[in-house]
């Protein structure tokens, strides 16, 4: 298949190809190199003396790929996210995005992520040593990390115990206040519900 040109929009002075390559067309048609960022190709584009840097993913799809129901990301099918032709992209919502990533093993939490330094086992036993009574420290020195490391697994149980009680607390102020208001009319709490 031959390979598409179009003008960027807002930039007249560069095009954009189906195949993922831009190119200034002031002169000699020159293709611009770009760089990676984050593992995706950027480019910058010049108007009026100032740089802009710009995704060629994004540039691509708004120059080929319709987009009907106004989709505001850009999805890659397939990896690399390098891959900048027509056919790996893709208008998605970031919802779209994080579903693909999560089911094509892009997108890693918690142990896979490869700077982890406890595995959800390790957090398990921290917490419990923890509920003990176990210094930080002393756990710390018991799994090889930073004391501020097993600080902060302590501090996010202790967070979503918080969460949870004030959650409980704000319904139980809530209904006990709407039942003494729809007492006055007469009316029971579970059947306005």
């Amino acid at each position: 298949m031959n390979e598409q040109w179009t003008v960027v929009e807002s930039f007249d002075n560069y095009e954009v190809s189906d195949h993922g390559r831009v190119r200034r067309i002031v002169g000699k048609h020159t293709a611009l190199k770009g760089s990676l960022v984050r593992g995706y190709r950027r480019v910058n584009l010049y108007k009026d003396g100032k740089a802009y840097s710009r995704k060629v993913a994004r540039l691509v799809a708004q120059a080929f790929i319709p987009n009907p129901l106004g989709l505001p990301e850009i999805n890659h099918k397939k990896n690399p996210k390098t891959n900048d032709h027509i056919f790996n992209l893709e208008w998605a919502t970031r919802s779209q995005q994080i579903k693909h990533a999560l089911d094509n093993g892009l997108y890693h939490r918690g142990s896979q992520l490869a700077h982890h330094k406890l595995t959800t086992k390790d957090i398990k036993k921290v917490r419990d040593m923890s509920a003990v009574g176990l210094s930080n420290r002393r756990i710390a020195t018991t799994f090889g990390v930073h004391h501020s490391t097993i600080a902060s697994v302590v501090r996010q149980t202790e967070r979503r115990l918080f969460r949870v009680r004030r959650a409980r607390f704000t319904f139980s102020r809530i209904s006990a206040a709407r039942a003494v208001q729809m007492n006055g009319f007469g009316l029971s709490l579970w059947r306005s519900m």
